[in-house]
């Protein structure tokens, strides 16, 4: 929503104009699914064709198409200067279950995809829709297993993570 003649610094106009959009719709079609976000395009595409819509009436038609107030997911993208940030803030184990909270530090919701490495060599992966961040700044993840963990590394595929240095964890050992 940055008007284009305000940025004068060509990275940080291809960053606002080109790579955060598509993001965002990689981000949002990850989360609604691939059907839904394709009729909610075509939608767009025959209700605008010709026309002069607004971001507006994007978002609006979208949420008309899919049934569901996306308002949570427009704001951080659109309207803030978030950036793509989680973090794995703690590690617990209790009993036969792991705890594992995650920090949305940059303000933009994202999918979580966390991999889990126990002890005994086993490999956990937990996929998490960036509707996870809906009204919320923390996410708690909680595997069951006997054996502890090794290891916990956060990675997404669709959005670069701006500070990977806290997207990992090694138990002491």
């Amino acid at each position: 929503m940055i008007r284009s003649y305000v940025i004068s610094d060509d990275p940080a106009y291809f960053h606002h104009a080109y790579a955060r959009p598509s993001f965002a719709f990689f981000t949002l079609k990850d989360m609604v699914g691939k059907e839904s976000f394709t009729r909610a395009m075509k939608a767009f595409m025959n209700r605008w064709e010709g026309k002069h819509p607004t971001p507006y009436d994007f978002f609006f038609t979208f949420e008309d198409v899919i049934n569901r107030d996306l308002s949570w997911f427009w704001e951080p993208w659109f309207f803030n200067f978030g950036y793509p940030d989680l973090a794995i803030k703690e590690v617990r184990q209790t009993d036969n279950r792991h705890h594992i909270t995650i920090a949305q530090q940059g303000k933009l919701p994202i999918p979580l995809n966390l991999t889990v490495w126990l002890d005994n060599g086993s490999i956990k992966k937990v996929n998490k829709s960036p509707a996870v961040w809906k009204n919320k700044d923390h996410h708690e993840v909680t595997l069951e297993s006997e054996h502890p963990i090794d290891s916990v590394k956060l990675e997404n595929r669709i959005v670069p993570d701006v500070y990977p240095g806290n997207n990992a964890y090694r138990a002491e050992k």
